[in-house]
């Protein structure tokens, strides 16, 4: 008996897009989209826990550097953004929007794609919105006004540092007054994004093929009615569109693992041959089960090949020329499904075009399964007329965890 492991593993990736510039007026030095990627993989080795989900691979917000620890499980998901953009405020202006002001892009959903066309729906939600603004002591940063509450601030004479937490779930903007100043009087800062803070609720790798999933999202930046909005007071930005490129590989391992001498099964009456010779009572059956070891987290596919197709049974021949089929049968463990039922001496099909799949309902790491080859009572029955015959045939078991 010979078997083939085809492990291929595909990717994962998502794609995000950025933010498209409204047309604002006297908004000056506009320009062209920037490129953002976001990155996760689920790709488990064969040995200790797998994890429970996808892991992000994502290069840190830049105020993750030093500014927040970004500890625990709202910085999960955090990237740096190439944007830059000046505003002229007013103090104590009767209109948020005039103040010194920005709104996040709302929830989306996002459907990634792999490159043969399976696809799972994501839903990208901001959090967290980090910035630089000069010179500093300009801007009062810490009470929460609007949508945002302060989660870390510095200030200096040369720079203020800010990072606000976003309730996404309550509609508007988040918005902050002059430290200092008479009302009306405009203010004049540069800021610079030093990332943004994101939840990506993802489904379980577990039920996703292996493969590389992208997405592209894109988001304008500007004034009223952009994605990223800032305000009736913003006088330049430095990009009109962001493009976040989301890129998901999922990379199910698949090994299997089987005693040494595996590659030969020999077949034999339950309790041997001695009934037979001593008696004459003929066997019931013959049979050898193949113990083997199991690595996988996701669904795979299984199927035999055959050096006899005996019309969609393998077969085994004897030197005269007789054959009869030979069940081949899968027991694996209660962790895989097929049909949504246990794999319990489960008759595998001749050919890649009948393949079995076999989906894992939870990973499967260094688990028991068995391999089952028999030939029925009557069958055994025929051959029991060729005394003295060999009987053998190749049979080649095919996983494929590349579905």
């Amino acid at each position: 008996m010979r078997w083939l492991e085809k492990p291929r593993c595909a990717a994962f990736a998502a794609l995000l897009a950025t933010l498209a510039a409204l047309c604002l007026g006297p908004l000056a030095g506009v320009a062209q989209a920037s490129v953002v990627d976001i990155t996760g993989e689920y790709a488990p080795g064969y040995s200790g826990r797998p994890p429970s989900g996808f892991v992000n691979t994502t290069p840190r917000a830049e105020f993750c550097s030093g500014f927040v620890p970004c500890a625990g499980s709202e910085y999960r998901y955090t990237v740096s953004l190439p944007l830059r953009f000046s505003t002229a405020f007013i103090h104590r202006a009767l209109q948020a929007r005039d103040k010194y002001y920005f709104r996040l892009p709302a929830t989306r959903t996002l459907n990634l794609v792999n490159e043969q066309g399976e696809s799972f729906s994501v839903r990208f939600r901001p959090t967290h919105f980090g910035l630089r603004i000069q010179p500093g002591l300009m801007v009062l940063v810490g009470p929460s006004q609007g949508v945002c509450v302060p989660a870390a601030f510095t200030e200096h004479q040369a720079v203020t540092q800010y990072l606000g937490r976003v309730d996404m779930l309550v509609p508007g903007g988040c918005y902050m007054d002059a430290r200092s100043g008479s009302a009306g009087s405009v203010v004049n800062v540069d800021s610079t994004v030093t990332g943004l803070g994101f939840e990506l609720v993802l489904p379980s790798p577990l039920s996703l093929k292996s493969g590389i999933y992208r997405a592209q999202l894109q988001l304008s930046v500007g004034g009223s009615g952009a994605d990223f909005d800032l305000g009736n007071r913003v006088t330049s930005v430095s990009t009109d569109l962001l493009t976040l490129n989301f890129e998901f590989t999922v990379k199910h391992p698949l090994k299997v693992e089987f005693p040494a001498g595996s590659e030969r099964a020999v077949l034999e009456p339950p309790g041997g041959w001695m009934g037979w010779i001593n008696r004459g009572a003929p066997p019931q059956r013959l049979y050898r089960i193949l113990p083997f070891r199991i690595w996988t987290t996701g669904a795979i596919s299984v199927h035999t090949r055959c050096e006899y197709d005996l019309g969609g049974r393998c077969g085994i021949r004897g030197r005269g020329g007789h054959q009869v089929p030979l069940k081949v049968a899968l027991t694996l463990p209660a962790s895989m499904r097929h049909l949504g039922a246990p794999v319990d001496n489960l008759v595998l099909p001749v050919g890649a075009p009948s393949s079995l799949t076999i989906e894992t309902v939870e990973a499967t790491l260094d688990r028991q399964a068995r391999l089952l080859f028999e030939v029925s009572q009557a069958d055994t029955a025929s051959m029991l007329l060729y005394p003295g015959e060999t009987y053998q045939g190749d049979v080649t078991l095919v996983l494929d965890a590349a579905l």
